[in-house]
């Protein structure tokens, strides 16, 4: 049907309105360029290269991320990923997800999920790491391919 709904203040909604696993919100950032270099990620430390911040509307919402990405390598190796949460990392220390490269024109993707349960509502910013196990080239969307990184708040 057709009408107006009354009752409810512009721009707000009740929380006890929104049901638990509903989405409150999203924020999602595009890496476009391409970021290339010898040892570029190298095994003795993290590169940055996508972040995204959320303010949480409640302390018991859950963040959901959601990355994808992917790399070409120069050599065999390994890239890892991982997840920080305002400068800290909160997945693995040896990283989260690993994926190998035959190297050359191997364009592996690097896709995950993490649920978080920041405990906060104020701004939280979770940033992307990559790293290789051996010297060598990486690159990052190559072939105008891009990495993206999205955040929800879910309620709980």
């Amino acid at each position: 049907g057709t009408g107006d709904i009354t009752g409810l203040t512009a721009g707000a909604l009740e929380a006890s309105a929104i049901g638990t696993g509903a989405v409150r919100q999203v924020v999602t950032s595009v890496k476009t360029d391409t970021s290339s270099g010898t040892n570029l990620m190298s095994s003795a430390s993290w590169s940055s290269v996508l972040s995204a911040s959320i303010t949480p509307t409640s302390t018991t919402s859950k963040i959901l991320c959601i990355v994808t990405s992917s790399v070409v390598t120069s050599t065999t190796n390994s890239v890892y990923m991982t997840l920080y949460k305002n400068g800290s990392n909160v997945l693995s220390t040896g990283g989260f997800v690993e994926t190998a490269s035959a190297g050359g024109s191997d364009y592996v993707g690097v896709p995950f999920q993490y649920l978080d349960s920041p405990a906060t509502t104020s701004s939280t910013t979770y940033t992307v790491y990559f790293r290789t196990n051996t010297v060598g080239t990486v690159a990052l969307n190559q072939d105008s391919s891009i990495s993206v990184i999205t955040l929800q708040e879910i309620a709980a």
